[in-house]
């Protein structure tokens, strides 16, 4: 649902990163905080996003309706992705995540550099 979150996430983000310490601005580097704004505009929420009256519509009519049909059914991914995720232990979807990562924060740089 496109809502005013959405449409001013990067303003947002810019606003915490400016009340952040400065110590903690210069270990995350103005690359991390670049390619995590590319990252969330390339997301699926921002994509996929509808006007809210839609989902308005929706719920109306699913409340005046005499047999509502609400076509919210989970699909495949539920099943096959989700429910086996949330089994999966968090150290492996960490692993996983750290080798899909392609930038690394500043601090983490300078760690391998050394």
């Amino acid at each position: 649902m496109r809502t005013p979150i959405l449409e001013q996430h990067s303003q947002s983000a810019h606003d915490v990163k400016a009340q952040l310490p400065f110590d903690v601005q210069e270990r995350s580097g103005d690359e991390f905080f670049q390619h995590y704004l590319e990252s969330a505009k390339l997301s699926n929420v921002y994509k996929y996003a509808e006007e809210s009256i839609n989902l308005v519509r929706t719920l109306q009519h699913a409340v005046e309706s005499r047999a509502p049909r609400i076509l919210c059914w989970p699909g495949w991914q539920s099943k096959f992705l989700f429910f086996p995720l949330s089994i999966v232990s968090t150290s492996f979807i960490d692993h996983c995540y750290e080798k899909a990562v392609s930038v690394l924060t500043a601090d983490v740089k300078k760690q391998f550099q050394k």
